[in-house]
């Protein structure tokens, strides 16, 4: 029976909808888990330093290929093998940019997946962000450091060019969210964006929660505190 290696640096209880597609892909080409395919999956659970560790545990359940969500769990797998197949999942990065492939067109090496470039969309979040406040001048950005500066760079750029101020909220681990946030929130922005992470999409309740509760003055009884989702 083929073992398919998944690698995740959040959680499982907080839901993961790359898995979960992951598994009904698989069964809508004719795979029965337990019967036909294998699916170990390994979670960090917010803590991205131990997928190497996870990476190696699969290679040494003899895994057919590994499936990794991501920066951090990409890198891991790339470091463990460049003999066993890697399919990734990565919306947060340029596989070109990032040295996973030589290029798109002739990619080479071990690695193949699914990409989006989200850096092209902070434009994007940004305008959102001024068509609900048309007066803004300061934005927090909260970004996980393990995703790489890609999209960090882009949206400075287009907050550079709107004449935006951008305080950014940086953290590395699960552990590290809530103070991020704190410290952030206290400096009084105007509306936050969060960067794409599978870190923060799970953290997306608690950090909406949060938000609401260190709420800078001037929106205090007033409107919802403004924020933009990757």
């Amino acid at each position: 029976m083929p073992i398919v290696g998944f690698l995740h640096p959040g959680f499982p209880d907080s839901g993961s909808p790359v898995f979960d597609a992951f598994g009904q892909g698989l069964r809508d080409v004719g795979y029965v888990e337990g019967e036909t395919v294998k699916i170990e999956a390994r979670w960090a659970r917010g803590k991205p330093e131990v997928l190497p560790q996870l990476t190696r545990e699969l290679i040494q359940l003899h895994a057919d290929v590994l499936v990794p969500t991501a920066r951090p769990s990409i890198e891991a797998a790339r470091a463990a093998t460049t003999d066993l197949p890697i399919v990734a999942n990565d919306l947060e990065s340029d596989p070109v940019a990032s040295g996973y492939v030589a290029s798109l067109a002739r990619p080479g090496g071990n690695l193949t997946g699914l990409f989006l470039d989200a850096p092209t969309l902070c434009g994007k979040w940004l305008q959102q962000i001024i068509e609900i406040v048309p007066a803004v001048k300061k934005i927090a950005v909260l970004w996980d450091a393990t995703t790489g500066t890609y999209q960090l760079d882009a949206i400075k750029a287009a907050a550079t060019a709107a004449s935006i101020d951008v305080l950014v909220m940086e953290f590395r681990d699960n552990a590290g969210l809530d103070t991020a946030l704190e410290a952030g929130l206290k400096q009084g922005p105007q509306a936050v964006i969060q960067l794409g992470s599978p870190l923060i999409r799970q953290a997306g309740t608690r950090t909406a929660e949060f938000c609401q509760l260190v709420i800078p003055p001037a929106y205090r009884n007033s409107e919802p505190f403004p924020m933009v989702a990757a």
